[in-house]
């Protein structure tokens, strides 16, 4: 039945038009002819696969989306294949409308075939997409479903020393060995160091690389280090620096400032006499630990002679008070050993020379 509205104007709306129909009007005993209407189908999306293929810098595989699936996680730069199954008549454009968070917009053209279309897209930010078709006669497709688009972070790489940051400099090479750690990869590492203090003033900043492999992510790294030019009294100053692979550029991660001084002559006799002063010392209380123990040991031996009948405990007492002469000999030893070397190391030392010279 029609319906009028406020201006005397009648209407209806057929619902759901599925095929062709014709339909008249009747009014009042007035009869309209017949028209004819002819139901049109549009472009439809059945169906949605999508492939993600990260950055080649991740070292990861392309992932193929379970089918259906619209919605794209991946890293910034990543590549989207997306195949769109068409169904009703095949369109004569198709497109893909992409809404970036950062609210710029994106037309992507999709390449129509008879059963499906395909487009490509590089994963730039967050946002969505959605799929849009349109026939010959410009009808498009209704409700295009919205699909998302998020990123995957990809963090700052981190650096370590866990050997080298202890000691003195000196002439000879100095081995440091860093920890390097990432989510993707690495693209190079360095070195840099500087003479901070020194008698004909600072020096400046000098690289040495790193030999640092893009992979694995989890990697200890050692250099052989020489300080061109650094004298005794001189004061060097270094860090290690990393970079990661990211394609959006490279970040970076440095580790704390470390600082080293070349000891002067005078540097190493103060520290040989503290060394040759604590091992004096050492010394004496173990000449005193053992005389004790020899003491011990000549009264209990006295006092076995008495006994007629030593026991067990008192054999036990015996050979505690002998492996305690042994172990008391052998620290002795070992003392003057370590003072031994510590001689022999400042007298090989190039300081000396340099030192006598001036």
């Amino acid at each position: 039945r029609l319906q009028a509205d406020a201006e005397g104007a009648f209407s209806y709306t057929i619902e759901g038009v599925r095929a062709d129909l014709r339909y008249r009007v009747i009014a009042e005993g007035v009869r309209t002819p017949w028209y004819a209407v002819e139901a049109v189908d549009r472009p439809l999306v059945r169906g949605v696969r999508v492939t993600v293929t990260p950055p080649g810098y991740s070292g990861r595989r392309a992932q193929r989306l379970p089918e259906g699936v619209g919605d794209v996680t991946g890293l910034v730069g990543s590549t989207v294949d997306l195949t769109v199954a068409l169904g009703g008549p095949t369109p004569a454009e198709g497109w893909l409308d992409v809404a970036w968070d950062d609210g710029r917009s994106q037309r992507v053209p999709l390449r129509i075939g008879s059963e499906a279309a395909r487009g490509r897209f590089r994963l730039r930010a967050g946002g969505a997409y959605s799929v849009r078709l349109r026939a010959t006669n410009g009808l498009e497709n209704t409700d295009p479903a919205r699909y998302a688009l998020g990123t995957l972070s990809d963090g700052p790489p981190q650096i370590a020393l866990v050997d080298g940051a202890e000691g003195d400099l000196s002439g000879g090479a100095r081995r440091l060995t860093f920890r390097l750690t990432d989510d993707f990869g690495f693209s190079g590492g360095a070195l840099v160091y500087r003479i901070a203090a020194s008698a004909r003033g600072a020096g400046p900043a000098r690289r040495l690389r790193l030999p640092v492999r893009s992979r694995p992510l989890d990697q200890e790294v050692t250099v052989d280090w020489r300080v061109p030019g650094a004298r005794p009294g001189d004061t060097v100053e270094f860090f290690g620096e990393v970079r990661d692979n990211d394609g959006r550029g490279a970040k970076l991660a440095r580790t704390p400032l470390y600082t080293l001084r070349f000891p002067t002559l005078t540097d190493r006799l103060d520290a040989f006499g503290a060394q040759r002063d604590s091992t004096t010392e050492q010394l004496d209380r173990l000449k005193e630990d053992a005389e004790e123990s020899g003491e011990r040991l000549r009264r209990l031996r006295e006092d076995l002679r008495q006994s007629l009948d030593p026991d067990w405990e008192d054999r036990r007492q015996v050979d505690e008070l002998l492996q305690e002469q042994s172990d008391l000999q052998r620290q002795a030893q070992q003392l003057q050993q370590q003072m031994q070397r510590v001689a022999e190391q400042l007298q090989n030392s190039d300081l000396v020379d340099d030192e006598t010279r001036r």
